[in-house]
């Protein structure tokens, strides 16, 4: 899911058997629903993202029975195509990072999903007032995004926090209001990239994982396109938050309400954000390696809010696919995606990370879109028409997902990634957060299914 800065500017089944742990009784009367699921079918995959569609796609394929429990009332997950405004506006992921190999480009063209070129480069800046930056200034962002990077690769295996490395490197220089609110925007997409704030964001982390080459697209027609692709034939049930999973070495028993699914094999593919809010109850518990690789990660928070308008109204300046804004509030709406010059559609989605981000998830609507305008309005230079509406993220408090995505924090481990992947008995791990070589990506979510898949498949 990231976005802002890119990255890469800146990685055979065991038959069920009787369980060896206590069963629960049971003292509603059955749900339809369970009868279904008590077949004991081979493999229940927990979550319908693109790690949990990955390794359900690959196991039925593969002609293993497959139920697949999901809390939301949608597929996707983290891959959330939003249309309440009239246009498919995506709310979670946007793009794919790099197409050249990448397992995303291929599923796009596999089903039909049209993408479109991004082109980072084609960005217009705007200082706080809303003018234009002027050449100069760009030219030292850009000279002093240069120096932060090479500091970064530097201390790429130091335990300490981006923060500490900016302040460093700024107090070599004398900055001007105008540079040090170009300073605070290039810390600011730092935040939108890995949607944590600079000093909980470690060095040792950011630039552990790999990348794919080229240029980088995005879904006119919405991101939706590919999980709802994955999941033509699987038998998804939907609205099935889990709460319980007993496990032992021969089997599972997940527990979602009233329906309960028994299965030899089961594949958690929930965010990390869940993992860490402890919303489901292992029985018996998780090993301590683990829990401990659960809290050595943490989630970052990338928020967007898109607004829409009936047709597109703005000035030739914003013709460009992408606009920064330097604000003087650190933080805000530093990074903008014009609709219109990407897909046609007459709206702006503003990305936000981090600190600022965060800050979102207990303003209401209308003070976001005031907020919004107002920045919009100085860069228009004049009153914006009514918008037709707007919708805000808020992917930190979203009860199903706890955050945008992992990152490693200050004193904690890139090595967690790993452990977090490891088998526990029956239950196997998925999802960005259990993939070392791609964390936070959707095409890393989505290796990690195939991963998951693979290994049942080789049992």
């Amino acid at each position: 899911m990231n976005q802002g800065l890119s990255r890469r500017a800146i990685v055979r089944l065991l038959a069920a058997s009787a369980m060896g742990c206590t069963q629960r009784r049971r003292e509603s009367p059955p749900d339809p629903r369970e009868e279904g699921a008590m077949e004991t079918p081979k493999v229940c995959v927990i979550g319908a993202g693109m790690a949990g569609l990955a390794a359900a796609r690959t196991l039925a394929d593969a002609g293993v029975a497959v139920v697949v429990l999901e809390a939301r009332d949608r597929v996707g997950g983290r891959v959330w195509t939003d249309r309440s405004l009239g246009v498919p506006i995506d709310m979670g992921a946007s793009w794919i990072e790099g197409v050249d190999g990448n397992p995303v480009t291929e599923l796009a063209r596999r089903h039909g999903v049209r993408t479109v070129a991004a082109d980072e480069d084609a960005e217009v800046m705007f200082d706080a007032g809303g003018a234009p930056v002027a050449a100069a200034l760009e030219d030292e962002i850009e000279a002093l995004t240069e120096e932060l990077l090479a500091a970064l690769e530097r201390d790429d295996r130091r335990d300490v926090s981006v923060a500490s490395v900016l302040d460093s490197l700024l107090r070599g220089h004398t900055l001007s209001a105008a540079q040090r609110r170009g300073a605070a925007w290039l810390g600011a997409n730092f935040e939108t990239t890995w949607g944590a704030a600079l000093d909980r964001l470690s060095v040792g982390g950011i630039l552990d994982d790999e990348e794919f080459g080229g240029e980088s697209h995005v879904f006119p027609d919405g991101y939706d396109g590919i999980p709802r692709a994955l999941a033509q034939g699987l038998d998804v049930r939907l609205t099935s938050p889990v709460t319980a999973i007993e496990h032992g070495a021969d089997g599972v028993r997940v527990i979602a309400g009233d329906t309960v699914v028994e299965a030899s094999r089961a594949i958690l593919t929930v965010p990390l954000g869940v993992l860490k809010g402890r919303k489901i109850d292992f029985s018996p518990a998780l090993p301590a390696a683990k829990l401990a690789a659960i809290d050595a990660l943490e989630m970052g928070v990338l928020n967007k809010v898109a607004i829409a308008w009936d047709e597109a109204f703005w000035k030739s300046e914003l013709d460009a696919p992408f606009f920064a804004y330097l604000s003087e509030r650190p933080g805000e709406f530093p990074f903008f995606m014009n609709l219109a010059a990407i897909a046609g559609h007459p709206a702006l989605l503003a990305l936000t990370g981090g600190t600022f981000a965060r800050s979102l998830e207990t303003r209401s609507d209308d003070d976001v879109r005031r907020a919004l305008v107002a920045v919009l309005e100085r860069i228009a230079g004049e009153k914006l028409p009514a918008a037709r509406g707007i919708r805000v993220a808020r992917w930190g408090s979203d009860p199903f997902a706890g955050g945008s995505y992992s990152y490693v924090p200050v004193g904690g481990d890139p090595a967690a990634y790993d452990v977090m992947a490891e088998p526990v008995g029956a239950l196997r791990f998925a999802g960005e957060a259990t993939n070392r070589t791609y964390p936070a990506t959707v095409h890393g979510a989505y290796l990690s299914g195939l991963r998951e898949a693979r290994r049942i498949l080789d049992e």
